[in-house]
């Protein structure tokens, strides 16, 4: 019997132990604080934003992410031009620069009956301070006045290429 009473005192003992230790630890632990500085990388991010079209059988749609944009140009009659216009906007954390402005014929509907102007490419090596949003740039697909080919939809795609700003 004494035995029993050993061996439960024993068990008593290891496992108030136990509970000392967690009671005490939760205890540090809900204490302890960290003090320093914490740095994050820079985040540089781009957005096409403000964009609108002056051709109500046009369109132009900014992707969900808004990193890229699709021109839908559809010229009324031949010599009829398009304008899309946009402006870009830093929401990232640092500043950034604009290092290219890729705009791509998506479909070629009126290849060789079209011409591309505006100002857009003037965004290359544009800074852009965090926060900040450029002016309005502008993509101008104008329809061949002497154009033989039928009405049609021309589709095409702006994206940007940029870099953290040095």
């Amino acid at each position: 019997m004494k035995r029993n009473k050993k061996k439960l005192a024993t068990v008593l003992a290891i496992f108030s132990l136990i509970l000392a230790i967690g009671i005490v630890y939760a205890a540090v632990a809900g204490t302890l604080t960290f003090n320093g500085t914490v740095n994050l990388d820079d985040f540089v991010k781009l957005d096409i934003v403000n964009a609108s079209v002056n051709d109500a059988g046009s369109s132009i749609n900014v992707s969900p992410d808004k990193q890229s944009a699709t021109l839908v140009a559809n010229p009324a009659a031949p010599g009829d031009a398009v304008t899309f216009s946009f402006k870009v906007q830093n929401v990232g954390n640092a500043d950034a620069v604009i290092d290219s402005v890729v705009l791509t014929d998506v479909n070629g509907a009126l290849v060789g009956d079209v011409t591309i102007s505006g100002d857009y490419d003037l965004l290359e090596n544009e800074i852009v301070q965090i926060g900040d949003t450029t002016g309005s740039y502008t993509i101008i697909v104008t329809w061949d006045s002497a154009a033989v080919s039928a009405a049609g939809t021309d589709t095409f795609k702006v994206t940007m290429d940029y870099s953290k700003a040095a």
